[in-house]
């Protein structure tokens, strides 16, 4: 038998969630665009291109002084990043703790609000 207070302990252990965010890019002054680093894996500009780390790690970015915000924020380990390669061909880049189900179906998502927008 347990006691009360036993039960909202078991509740709260089980309610364990990951919150995302989207990577802040960098403005690259040879190019005059804000850029993401991808290391490669996307070729080409895109709309859908994205990254996603996870917003407790960006916690501790937040806190330091804005001069080092972007080299902080470089340092941050990417959960799930879409990349365009070639004409409609896109590669999916994710780690732990999503799954293959879970990363598909964001990337998914970001083609689904913006339909028709891009040739």
């Amino acid at each position: 038998m347990q006691a009360e207070g036993d039960e909202s302990e078991v509740e709260s252990e089980a309610c364990h969630h990951l919150e995302l965010r989207s990577k802040v890019p960098a403005w690259d002054a040879q190019q005059q665009c804000w850029s993401l680093d991808f290391k490669g894996r996307a070729t080409m500009p895109s709309m859908h291109n994205f990254q996603l780390i996870s917003a407790d790690s960006s916690s501790s970015s937040s806190s330091s002084n804005n001069n080092n915000n972007n080299n902080n924020n470089n340092n941050n380990t990417i959960i799930l990043q879409l990349g365009k390669i070639d004409k409609n061909v896109y590669t999916m880049d994710f780690c732990y703790p999503l799954s293959a189900f879970q990363a598909f179906a964001i990337c998914l998502s970001s083609f689904a609000t913006s339909a028709g927008l891009e040739p």
